[in-house]
């Protein structure tokens, strides 16, 4: 009722043009009407959007010559954008939408219609004759935007979609809709698990390339949270995401079951288990939590060393030391702290600031990547225990914001961008230790790498990158294994 009630007065205040094809006079109106209207950015500002609404029935009147004529679809998407944010707007052009005239335009509404709720059988059925035609599908996916992987599962898993009281197939899609932020290996080396700024992790046969399960819970409402980083615990039992919902969770990792959601973790980073899996870290910025899981109770809250101004320093990465009896992290100086009674031991400071870290597997050395004058980038070897320099190798010109350790502590990987742009091609260095020596590069990213990782025999390295995709090298060769499927739209 409420409906019918609110398209009587929809179509009351559009009785001035009423829904039939506009006169030239009234698209020329219109048009010239448009040509005159403020923007904000590329869209028009809601003072514009209310003065071109009582043309709603002409924007819908538009046909491909009109807009050929004018040689600029975007004003009248910008527009229907604008319109679509209105109530009244959306149901009036549900109730005409079989009238629309452009078939770009007719697209976006039904996009626009679909995202808000106000649907009909016609709108769905648009959207799923879009979904079966090659060229539509890629221009309906452009229209949705990265989303586009979980919009058509909506469409496909819709009531309205159902045929003779079947529900469309929905075939899986593998792959993230964002770039990647973290990989990790599971303990046996069988699993990969990558998170993605999607909002989701997924965890992937490594011998296949399958997908084997893909995590959304991060995904609220629709809206994607980074999925910031991703752990796989010791014994192989659990795996824990960081991500920017300010959640950290604990997940099962055979049967993608949750078993703890820790709340009000407003700025996590890193997430790390102890080497007996009894014991969660997360840097938290100013902070550091530590959690209990066998009963998941916070155990520890660790404050960063403070800067002059009084504020705190912002860690970005953790790990555990000593079978998880002590706790490191970075952001400002390296602390040292000792869990059971929240003692600091230890601090040092590196010369640059850091932007990655990890730890050998016998917790004696760590991998700095950091960044002098600003943008110069740097790789350094420490000893933990002395919190002595070791080794620098060669300078990057970009800084560098990936590293990791081979688990014999004798190869590391680094990321470099090959170039100064975001679409810049990204690779992965692999380097001597010993020697300081760069021993082979890794090419096959089209965008900056943002996470990397060993296998637990060496043998392999992960990678995943800003183009979406997650990969594996030979680290003996450096040719690439294999590319997991990733959604492309």
């Amino acid at each position: 009722m409420k409906t019918y009630l609110l398209a009587c007065v929809v179509f009351c205040f559009f009785a001035a043009i009423g829904f039939q094809d506009a006169t030239d006079a009234q698209k020329k109106e219109f048009i010239e009407l448009l040509r005159t209207l403020p923007t904000r950015g590329e869209f028009y500002t809601p003072e514009s959007v209310q003065k071109a609404k009582p043309y709603l029935p002409v924007l819908l009147s538009l046909t491909e010559k009109d807009i050929e004529n004018i040689g600029d679809l975007y004003p009248f998407v910008a527009l229907s954008s604008g319109l679509a944010r209105e109530k009244e707007n959306r149901v009036y052009v549900l109730t005409h939408f079989a009238k629309i005239r452009h078939p770009d335009l007719k697209m976006l509404w039904a996009v626009l219609l679909f995202n808000e709720g106000d649907v009909s059988k016609e709108v769905v059925n648009h959207l799923l004759e879009a979904l079966k035609e090659p060229e539509r599908a890629k221009l309906l996916g452009q229209m949705v935007g990265p989303d586009f992987k979980f919009f058509k599962r909506k469409v496909l898993s819709h009531p309205l979609a159902m045929q003779n009281g079947v529900v469309q197939p929905i075939i899986e899609d593998e792959g993230h809709a964002g770039w990647i932020t973290s990989v990790a290996f599971s303990p046996d080396g069988a699993t990969l698990v990558s998170g993605s700024h999607d909002g989701t992790f997924i965890l992937w046969n490594v011998a296949t390339g399958k997908q084997i399960r893909s995590i959304e819970d991060h995904r609220s409402s629709g809206r994607p949270f980074e999925v910031v980083s991703v752990a796989f615990s010791p014994d192989g039992k659990k795996i824990a995401s960081a991500s920017s919902d300010s959640t950290v969770r604990v997940w099962d990792a055979t049967t993608g079951a949750p078993v703890w959601k820790f709340s009000k973790v407003t700025y996590a980073h890193h997430v790390v288990f102890s080497a007996d899996s009894r014991r969660l870290a997360v840097a938290n910025c100013d902070t550091v939590k530590v959690w209990n899981l066998a009963n998941g109770s916070l155990l520890r809250t660790l404050k960063k060393a403070e800067m002059t101004t009084g504020s705190g320093y912002c860690s970005q990465h953790v790990a555990f030391l000593n079978n998880g009896n002590d706790l490191l992290a970075d952001g400002g100086p390296i602390q040292i702290w000792n869990v059971s009674t929240g003692r600091e031991l230890k601090r040092f400071k590196p010369q640059g600031s850091v932007q990655a870290l990890d730890l050998s597997a016998d917790g004696t050395k760590l991998l700095l990547g950091e960044v002098f004058e600003g943008y110069l980038g740097v790789v350094e070897l420490w000893e933990v225990a002395t919190a002595k320099l070791l080794r620098r190798l060669p300078e990057e010109q970009d800084p560098v914001e990936s590293v990791a350790f081979a688990p014999d502590g004798k190869i590391a990987a680094s990321e470099r961008t090959e170039g100064n742009d975001i679409s810049s091609p990204g690779t992965i260095v692999l380097w001597d230790l010993t020697t300081g020596t760069e021993l082979r590069k890794l090419a096959g990213h089209n965008m900056r790498v943002d996470a990397i990782a060993f296998s637990p025999d060496g043998k392999t390295l992960a990678s995943g990158s800003w183009d979406h995709s997650v990969k594996l090298w030979d680290v003996a060769t450096g040719k690439e294994i294999r590319s997991f499927p990733r959604t492309i739209r």
